[in-house]
């Protein structure tokens, strides 16, 4: 059983979660590694990403879970097959499936921006009040309370802000909440570039909770 940390950067990062499970099967096939399929009429490769992230978003903290037992230079064969943009940077050979989908539950993004001297992050991270406006998938105005899915907010320098949000079943869209605070400070939401920079289970980043699996 593989565990995968990889990065998905731009042009990969415009790819959908639902495109990216036909990429990976492509980048299996192509670098020869033997994966174990699933039973049935329609049988499929065992393949498991964690809890994804929106379209257009960068991330070097991506994992995905392989079923195989071909893991003999598993990396270098990974990336010889990857497209641009997907980097695998670490491996992880598990005994079984850690099921990172059910257990990730916080993200952590720095979100570069010029202007983010102007932003108010005060007040933000664990304020049960604190609420957020956004459009919904039907494009409908929603606002719903969020600061109990905000863990820390904090201004990094004059240009950078990091938050560490909610997510897998109790998902914070990054964007949702930058787009927000931009809009309250009057700062044009398009010169912010957000990326996914940890992931946790609990209180450990999922590097240190795989390694006490191992």
């Amino acid at each position: 059983m593989a565990v995968v940390k990889y990065s998905k950067l731009f042009p990969a990062s415009a790819v959908s979660h639902v495109d990216l499970l036909r990429v990976f099967l492509r980048i299996l096939k192509r670098a020869k590694v033997k994966v174990n399929y699933t039973n049935g009429y329609n049988p499929h490769m065992k393949i498991y990403f964690s809890p994804p992230i929106p379209a257009g978003v960068e991330s070097v903290a991506e994992y995905v879970t392989i079923d195989t037992p071909d893991t003999d230079d598993f990396l270098a064969r990974f990336n010889a097959a990857c497209p641009k943009g997907i980097v695998a940077e670490k491996f992880f050979d598990m005994e079984k499936n850690p099921n990172l989908a059910a257990v990730v539950d916080k993200a952590g993004y720095i979100v570069k921006c010029p202007f983010a001297d102007k932003i108010r992050v005060d007040g933000v991270a664990n304020n049960a009040d604190f609420e957020i406006t956004f459009f919904d998938k039907n494009n409908q105005p929603t606002t719903k309370k969020v600061g109990g899915m905000v863990f820390v907010a904090e201004r990094v320098d004059d240009e950078t802000l990091r938050f560490v949000l909610s997510c897998g079943n109790n998902n914070l869209r990054a964007e949702r909440l930058v787009r927000h605070l931009c809009e309250k400070a009057g700062v044009d939401y398009s010169l912010c570039e957000i990326k996914k920079t940890e992931a946790f289970v609990g209180d450990k980043t999922v590097d240190e909770f795989l390694r006490e699996l191992i």
